[in-house]
C-alpha cells in the first residue's frame, strides 16, 4: 500500500526544526508529535541542514535545453500548424 502525499505547511516545518534542534528530539520523535511521515521529516531536515531554510519554495526554477548549433536538424515547432 502506498502512502498518499500529505502537504506540510510552513508552520509545521518550522515547528519540526524547533523540536529537533532546540528541544533535541530525534527526527522520528518530532515527526510523530506533529503527525508528519518520517521520510518527509528527514527531507525537511536535510533541506534545513543544506540551505538553512524551513519554508517550502513557492515556484520551481526550470531551465530550458537550448539545441546545439552543430545539429543539422531544424527545430521542430511544438504544435502543428492548422490547415485552413
Amino acid at each position: 500500500m502506498v502512502k498518499k502525499y500529505v502537504p506540510v505547511c510552513d508552520e509545521q516545518r518550522k515547528e519540526l526544526i524547533r523540536l529537533i534542534y532546540e528541544e533535541l528530539n530525534t527526527i522520528k520523535c518530532a515527526a510523530r508529535k506533529l503527525g508528519i511521515y518520517y521520510p518527509t521529516a528527514k527531507a525537511i531536515n536535510k533541506v534545513y541542514e543544506r540551505e538553512k531554510r524551513t519554508d517550502k519554495l513557492k515556484k520551481r526554477l526550470r531551465t530550458r535545453k537550448i539545441p546545439n548549433d552543430d545539429s543539422s536538424e531544424p527545430i521542430k515547432p511544438l504544435m502543428k500548424e492548422q490547415e485552413i
